[in-house]
């Protein structure tokens, strides 16, 4: 059964917080990963899944959760 990492990468973590978590779920062996979004400018949203993409690639699967927002 696919499974995605769904701690860290949390709304107040730093660029460089989700960069570390991120590395260490790919480490750890998953292939999707859950980020949350919903920062009060939607370019810091934009920059941080941008950031999150370019460290681990076009293979891993990314999912957006709004909080619900």
């Amino acid at each position: 059964m696919p499974v995605y990492a769904s701690g860290g990468l949390w709304l107040g973590s730093s660029l460089n917080e989700i960069i570390s978590d991120a590395q260490d779920y790919i480490k750890l062996g998953y292939s999707a990963l859950k980020i949350r979004v919903g920062q009060p400018r939607l370019e810091d949203d934009i920059k941080r899944v941008l950031k999150l993409r370019e460290t681990v690639g076009p293979e891993v699967k990314l999912i957006a959760d709004a909080n619900q927002g």
